[in-house]
């Protein structure tokens, strides 16, 4: 037996590598020692660095999540992290810190493939997740945001809220595995232009910003994903239309800041306080609108997320006791211009 360590360098992935090995043996035959010859050789696929890979992330974050890895040829120093947990419908991001997600760059039109290829047709970027294609939104050699499939969604039950499953992730040819959690919801409000001043139609008009407040009174309307299964059906990779389901979770937001007593908009019954849509002509992203108190003080306040998530469909239905928790951003306020009081 011979045991040895073997490297190698200046390999441009994907790319299959041969090595040969060789060497001489004594041997006694007869009472006489004789020589032979030997050599083996083994092909390798070289996919890139273990750490391809190196967040999944709820694509309204600009943090990261790491998840581990999980591909059974890792080698023995692939990072072991903690994981994260994404809910079907979502909208996420996958990242890497060395380019190997893809040799180009793609943005895909409406309904979104499950599959994007280079300008030239000779490489493409394809997922499935738990054997179901994902589609993708966009892909990079550093990022790929793709949505995963609602279909998952049948795999909950009142008693078992969560369940692992696996992303094999294609580039060039070369399959990379990683693992992560399921849950019916996973909350998470987009930090950039996730907070819109609108009208009382329900219109947006402007992204809210400390120079673009929503005046006292007036409505607002906030972007998120991971808002889980609707009560009805809507295709993968299919923008929504005004008169798609609304998601099945139950929502509160929570305003806070400026020494008020915190206020709760919710589309929680008997609350009314939020309406809650899939947002027309995206993928994987559910709207809240609703109207701030006409006497609430200018400034600066956060604006948090909770979903409560829902099972079953119809009158299997079953809403689940706790709220899971998402992110804060900032919703800017100025002065009341209609209706007012003091």
């Amino acid at each position: 037996t011979i045991t040895g360590t073997y490297s190698t360098s200046n390999i441009t992935p994907p790319a299959q590598v041969e090595f040969n090995f060789g060497g001489m043996d004594t041997a006694v035959a007869g009472g006489a020692a004789t020589a032979g010859a030997w050599n083996a050789s083994q092909t390798v696929w070289f996919g890139g660095p273990a750490q391809a890979i190196t967040s999944l992330t709820n694509a309204a974050f600009n943090g990261t999540d790491e998840v581990p890895v999980t591909d059974p040829n890792a080698p023995p120093d692939a990072p072991l992290i903690r994981q994260s947990v994404f809910a079907p419908g979502m909208a996420m991001t996958v990242k890497s810190s060395n380019g190997g997600l893809a040799s180009f760059t793609s943005t895909a039109g409406l309904p979104l493939p499950t599959a994007l290829p280079s300008r030239d047709g000779s490489s493409y970027v394809s997922a499935t997740i738990n054997g179901t294609a994902a589609p993708l939104y966009y892909v990079s050699g550093k990022q790929i945001n793709l949505q995963i499939p609602y279909e998952l969604q049948t795999s909950f039950s009142a008693t078992d809220t969560s369940f692992p499953v696996v992303m094999l992730l294609t580039s060039g040819g070369v399959t990379w595995s990683y693992s992560f959690t399921l849950q019916p919801v996973a909350p998470g409000i987009f930090a950039d232009n996730g907070v819109w001043n609108a009208t009382d139609s329900q219109e947006p008009v402007q992204a809210n910003s400390k120079d673009n407040p929503a005046p006292a009174g007036s409505v607002v309307i906030v972007y998120y994903t991971g808002a889980g299964a609707l009560a009805g059906t809507l295709g993968d990779g299919q923008p929504a239309v005004p008169s798609t389901p609304a998601p099945q979770s139950r929502l509160n937001l929570t305003l806070s800041g400026k020494g008020i007593t915190p206020i709760i908009f919710s589309d929680a019954s008997p609350a009314t306080s939020a309406g809650v849509s899939m947002a027309p002509g995206m993928v994987g992203i559910a709207q809240a609108a609703f109207r701030l108190p006409n006497n609430l003080p200018t400034g600066g306040y956060q604006l948090s997320i909770a979903l409560q998530g829902m099972v079953g469909s119809g009158t299997t239905a079953a809403l689940l006791p706790n709220l899971v928790t998402g992110n804060s951003v900032s919703l800017w306020v100025g002065a009341c211009t209609e209706n007012c009081v003091q």
